[in-house]
């Protein structure tokens, strides 16, 4: 808490840190976050396949024995749900790379493969 009480309940703790009093934070019973909605029209399906793709091509085909890429792949659909219009697929790529060659597999050139390569 904000004077050093160790809790365990997280709405304790965050409460602690209420400024304003009570009514400055009141608290909705509303769900924190609701599902994404993303469009299932075929065209944007496909083409959220399309650019989440390589994830399952020869690109990263040297880390598919070490490290599933479905969990990379949902992630990245789901990224182009919410920037259908910008590089958000570059996103899930660099995180698969990263834990690729966390686990000692290279992959020196995905970036310039998939067009990501002015990320990170």
């Amino acid at each position: 808490t904000r004077r050093g009480r160790v809790v365990l309940d997280p709405d304790k703790f965050g409460a602690s840190w209420r400024v304003g009093g009570k009514r400055a934070c009141m608290r909705t019973n509303e769900p924190p976050t609701r599902a994404i909605q993303c469009s299932q029209h075929l065209p944007q399906r496909r083409y959220r396949d399309r650019l989440c793709k390589p994830l399952r091509t020869e690109v990263f085909a040297a880390c598919h024995k070490k490290l599933n890429y479905a969990m990379y792949f949902k992630s990245c659909l789901l990224d182009m749900c919410e920037c259908p219009g910008r590089k958000c697929y570059c996103e899930s790529f660099t995180a698969y790379a990263h834990e690729c060659q966390r686990l000692g597999v290279a992959l020196p050139t995905w970036r310039d493969d998939t067009g990501c390569h002015a990320f990170y």
